[in-house]
């Protein structure tokens, strides 16, 4: 055998031996595709609470032009406890106006996508459950009695309470912080009709405190701190703030609709800047 043959027959071989990859540039492969994935998926979570938000602002603003056509047509607010006799919620007031085809109910503008569960024990008729930042509030009302309608509200979104038509009420009301009529509501680019929230409606007051938990909200019902949950934001709403201190910057944000028909970002610690009331007076601090 010649001295090239040999050569040639010794190339051969060793490339017979490399048929495949080895353990280091296998695990090397993996390191790179590892390294790639962490560095996109925080991407690819931003750009899903991105569009979570902006469906959100989109059923806000569905939502907000119902709430103008129906005061168009009623020519006032919407009627809220005893105020027609019964209990007409908003959503049901609203219901014509952002119905589906042939008057069927488009739940799905009440919802904001990152806060799409139900409220644990929400079964039956009678059932009242709060939100949090990712649970949509829910309740229903006796089917005899026709206060609430014949099917299951829900919803994530909050009405302002100070915007009912509360003329006719057993409740101690009209109160000075009642808007009155629809005409009466002198800046309408700076107070909200709904906000994202974790109760059926809230009546806020300037004095009152944030919440604490950003996740559940406050305990006391229909108060600025039902309002204060972090749905949305650089996390996602299931893993806000459960113990948060209230003298520091709030983090986080909600959604919201003005009353002359826009919709916006709010962060919480910007709530306080709206008006909510006739008689709001922005605090400055904001109550800590």
């Amino acid at each position: 055998m010649t001295v090239e043959a040999s050569s040639l027959q010794a190339e051969n071989t060793v490339l017979e031996g490399r048929n495949g990859f080895t353990l280091i540039e296998l695990l090397v492969v993996i390191a790179i595709i590892a390294i790639l994935a962490a560095l996109l998926l925080p991407a690819l979570a931003g750009a899903k609470l991105n569009a979570q938000q902006i469906q959100c602002l989109s059923n806000l603003k569905q939502l907000s032009v119902a709430n103008t056509i129906y005061l168009d047509d009623a020519g006032k607010l919407i009627p809220s406890e005893f105020g027609e006799g019964f209990y007409l919620p908003w959503e049901v007031a609203l219901r014509p106006y952002y119905s589906g085809q042939n008057g069927v109910s488009n739940n799905v503008v009440l919802l904001c996508p990152s806060a799409a569960l139900l409220p644990k024990g929400f079964v039956n008729f009678g059932d009242i459950g709060n939100g949090k930042a990712d649970t949509e509030w829910a309740y229903e009302g006796t089917p005899m009695t026709g206060n609430y309608g014949l099917q299951n509200d829900f919803g994530a979104y909050s009405y302002n309470g100070w915007l009912y038509d509360l003329s006719a009420t057993s409740e101690g009301r009209p109160l000075p912080g009642d808007f009155g009529n629809p005409h009466s509501v002198p800046r309408p680019a700076l107070t909200p009709v709904l906000a994202e929230g974790t109760s059926h409606d809230a009546s806020p007051n300037p004095t009152d405190l944030p919440a604490s938990d950003l996740y559940d909200g406050s305990t006391t019902f229909e108060t600025m701190g039902t309002l204060t949950i972090a749905r949305h934001g650089s996390r996602a709403a299931a893993v806000a703030p459960r113990n948060f201190d209230i003298t520091q910057r709030l983090p986080g944000m909600i959604d919201l609709a003005l009353y002359d028909g826009h919709v916006e970002k709010s962060p919480l610690e910007n709530l306080w800047n709206y008006y909510w009331s006739a008689t709001w007076q922005v605090p400055s601090p904001r109550p800590k």
